[in-house]
């Protein structure tokens, strides 16, 4: 018997004998004309001419769910805490998944589900589905036939560049939201650099999360729609008033932001505000910038000893 567990690697032919099955075993034994029995221990069986094969334990937690997909076609979602033993005979697969923790009543799921009273598709054999909003706090655990909704957005990817389907989620946060960017903007004496900015948006509360859903990629959507009015923004613009205040409170203005905030209603989303995080002058730009620093610390020398010159030359006098 031994101490150790056994699992689907144990099986073996029987011309006659007995297994002990453990109490945290199970074992499915078919006999000689290949009819199956499950046994789950503690148990001493007799065999005749049988085969044996231990089974597979899997154990779903609190915070777990198990997925069993019987090979009849249909499947079952088990809520932990509870354990099954995957048989071959009946089932296809067994599988634990972690529940979906909505940890806050701004976290939303969106879940479809099979709706059985309406007519099939033509040409597809598939019912039709119907959308539904779980909001939290919630431990969610999909029934069969559920299809959780993932929304696969633009995010951040090496560099801090945005990039197209780097942000795949299931749990949308309604709350407030904030997105840092980085912009690049020609001057208005073609110069170029890099504006960073934190950009607040929230979801509307009337018709917002219908209204994502049909966009695509609405943070694509603000991204190109932010290009669009910083750019503008940045034309009117020298590229010595990057370093004035005057400049500064114009990308901290979002009444300036009109793409912005119309791409954003059209996807659902309210932009709250723009906050102005600094920016990054191009190369050329950074070398423009360091001789006229240079040039004011050579006029700032001069001036200096000028000055000097003078009032040596008042002592003396004196």
């Amino acid at each position: 018997m031994g101490l150790e567990f056994r699992t689907g690697n144990y099986h073996q032919n029987i011309r006659i004998g007995k297994r002990t099955i453990k109490e945290g075993e199970a074992a499915a034994i078919w006999n000689m004309v290949g009819k199956q029995r499950e046994i789950i221990g503690p148990a001493r069986v007799w065999m005749f001419w049988s085969t044996i094969r231990f089974l597979d334990q899997h154990v779903a937690s609190p915070q777990q769910y198990i997925i069993i997909q019987f090979k009849d076609g249909h499947s079952e979602h088990l809520n932990g805490p509870t354990l099954i033993y995957r048989n071959p005979v009946l089932h296809m697969s067994v599988t634990v998944c972690d529940a979906i923790q909505l940890l806050s009543s701004t976290d939303v799921l969106v879940v479809y589900r099979a709706a059985p009273d309406m007519p099939r598709s033509a040409g597809t054999g598939a019912g039709g589905l119907t959308r539904t909003r779980v909001t939290g706090p919630a431990s969610y655990v999909p029934a069969p036939g559920e299809v959780v909704h993932s929304f696969l957005w633009s995010g951040k990817g090496e560099g801090g560049n945005v990039v197209k389907g780097a942000n795949k989620f299931q749990i949308l946060r309604t709350g407030p939201q904030r997105w840092a960017l980085n912009i690049r903007v020609i001057t208005a004496d073609k110069a170029s650099a890099t504006v960073q900015v934190l950009v607040h948006y929230q979801l509307r509360e009337a018709g917002g999360l219908d209204r994502l859903l049909d966009a695509v990629d609405p943070m694509d959507d603000l991204h190109t729609a932010l290009q669009t009015d910083l750019s503008r923004l940045a034309a009117a613009y020298d590229s010595a008033d990057l370093l004035d205040s005057g400049f500064r409170t114009a990308v901290g203005d979002v009444e300036g932001y009109v793409e912005l905030k119309r791409r954003g209603g059209d996807a659902g989303l309210e932009v709250q505000s723009v906050t102005y995080r600094g920016f990054e002058p191009s190369k050329e730009l950074a070398a423009m910038y360091a001789v006229e620093r240079e040039q004011q610390r050579t006029l700032r020398g001069e001036r200096d000893s000028a000055a000097h010159r003078i009032e040596v030359a008042n002592l003396e006098l004196d």
